[in-house]
Parts: C-alpha cells; structure tokens; sequence
C-alpha cells in the first residue's frame, strides 16, 4: 500500500492507489498536490515550450502538466506517477521512488512489458513502432 506520501482529506489531493503490482498508481487513496508537482519536476524540460506546461517523460513522449492521470485517448499528453524501483522489488515507498510517464508507458511499465510504447516525433506523440528512425534526443 502506498506509504508515507499519501495525504487524507486535503482538497488539493489526487485519488489514486496502487494496482495489484503495485508498479503504477492509479485512484481511490490521495496524493498530494506537492507530491504530483514535485513528479512532474522530474519530467525533461524541453527549451522552446514552457516548462510549466509541457515536458517529456523518460521515454521522450510529450506530457501535459493539467493532463495528470488523464488516460482517455491513445498518443495523449496524459501522464501518471510511476514506480522508479516498485516497493516489492525492494524500492522505497516514497515520492522520490515515482517518475512522470506518459499514460501508455506508464501501462507499459504496470504490465512489466520489455520496452515502453510513445515516444515523439516533433511536437507529436508517436508509438515507438511508428518511427522511421530512433529519436535522436
């Protein structure tokens, strides 16, 4: 169960908790707004956007800071918090064990899939497979 970074009763809190393994978060138990900024400040600044806005996760693909825990469309700008090392594997049950990912990747990550799915190409999010050549960044 999620530990010491969950917050109760806060306004400013997002429901998440964690799936069966434990490995991505999604809703029922709260997470704090501090804890979610303090995630997307992990994200990749990219120069030419506002930093406030727009980042890139691990993988390159473009997340959206208002599209946290938004998974509604594929290629989206949704992001959700992700385990770095997950809690069973022996990683710390603390903000600093998550990471910004890309909804998919994020599901990618959850399902213990050997390689994450989005990526960029420009300022769109593209599936890995879709890439005539590897991202260069």
């Amino acid at each position: 169960m999620v530990g010491s970074f969950v917050t109760h009763g806060n306004e400013n809190s997002t429901l998440m908790e964690p799936d069966e393994n434990s490995k991505h978060l999604t809703a029922n138990v709260k997470v704090g707004e501090d804890i979610v900024q303090a995630v997307w400040e992990k994200a990749r600044i990219i120069p030419e956007v506002s930093p406030d806005r727009w980042r890139k996760d691990q993988n390159g693909a473009w997340i959206g800071r208002d599209k946290f825990n938004d998974s509604s469309l594929p290629l989206s700008f949704g992001w959700k918090l992700s385990y770095i090392l997950p809690p069973e594997d022996g990683g710390p049950d603390e903000p600093e064990n998550l990471k910004p990912l890309q909804w998919e990747n994020a599901e990618a990550t959850r399902r213990n899939a050997q390689r994450n799915v989005v990526t960029s190409d420009g300022y769109h999010n593209t599936y890995f497979a879709n890439l005539k050549r590897f991202p260069s960044e």
